[in-house]
């Protein structure tokens, strides 16, 4: 999968690298079909399935329901 970013696309070697990177606070910003939902559940996976986080101290909030749905 490539993610649309201002124009461009991120290659999947740097989707993966987002997902994994460990060095703090992320801000992911695009307009709607850009990829930030999809992101957002590729990076809780990666937190879950490496035992970075436990799934218990995870909360998500959306401010629609299709995007709840989509998490």
């Amino acid at each position: 999968m490539t993610a649309r970013t201002a124009g461009t696309e991120l290659a999947p070697h740097d989707w993966e690298k987002a997902v994994g990177a460990t060095d703090g606070k992320q801000l992911i910003v695009g307009g709607p079909g850009t990829g930030k939902t999809e992101f957002l559940v590729r990076r809780i996976l990666h937190l879950i399935t490496n035992d970075i986080v436990p799934p218990d101290r995870i909360l998500v909030v959306s401010f629609s329901r299709r995007g709840a749905a989509d998490i």
